[in-house]
């Protein structure tokens, strides 16, 4: 609309050109969906706020002992995704955003309302590449990731084939035994010594 020529302008402003072709009504239109597309993309940026700093808390110790005391040994990964449903790549790409901090974002929102008839979408992925300097113009990013949806990508997730929990109570406050064995052969939880404990304890009750 800014390289239109006097006469164009002119014409758009008639009033009878607005009435015939309904420029008003589809731009209270796109005013609307502009504010929903800008809506999803804050709420996303919130959530990874809260993805940030879930991360950071993972990996603390007062995390670790969580898990430690409670017998569960989870991946960060396998974590995200029993937690919050969602898979690595949208995760990490929600935490890089929430790294950006407030003042990037607002700094986009801004480029993005600037830049609307140059195709800029206001998506995760987009303020990702546009944090690196990269062009996003006519980037045509694909629709659904603010929901969680990673583009057809193909999941090579490991999943888990059998999992045992047990608390021994002849330990001191007791303590909690698990093990899970995934799919690719590889078993994680509590320790040898403690995993043959509880299957001799299952055994026993078998018997």
């Amino acid at each position: 609309m800014s390289n239109l020529l006097s006469i164009e302008s002119s014409f758009l402003n008639s009033e009878k050109v607005k009435n015939l072709f309904k420029i008003k009504e589809a731009k209270r239109l796109q005013t609307s969906i502009d504010s929903n597309d800008k809506k999803k993309f804050l709420q996303s940026v919130e959530l990874s706020k809260i993805f940030l700093e879930a991360e950071q808390n993972f990996e603390s110790e007062e995390g670790k002992l969580l898990f430690s005391e409670a017998g569960i040994s989870w991946g960060k990964d396998e974590f995200f995704v029993n937690t919050y449903g969602y898979k690595k790549s949208y995760r990490c790409r929600l935490i890089k955003v929430a790294k950006l901090g407030d003042e990037k974002v607002a700094e986009f929102n801004t480029y993005v309302d600037e830049n609307k008839n140059e195709g800029v979408s206001r998506s995760l992925q987009t303020i990702l590449k546009w944090a690196k300097g990269e062009d996003v113009t006519s980037t045509g990013e694909e629709g659904g990731e603010e929901n969680g949806e990673e583009g057809g990508e193909e999941s090579n997730e490991v999943k888990c084939v059998f999992t045992m929990s047990f608390r021994r109570e002849d330990v001191d406050g007791g303590k909690n035994i698990a093990v899970r064995v995934k799919s690719d052969g590889t078993v994680e939880g509590s320790t040898k010594e403690e995993i043959e404990f509880a299957i001799q304890f299952l055994q026993s009750k078998l018997s």
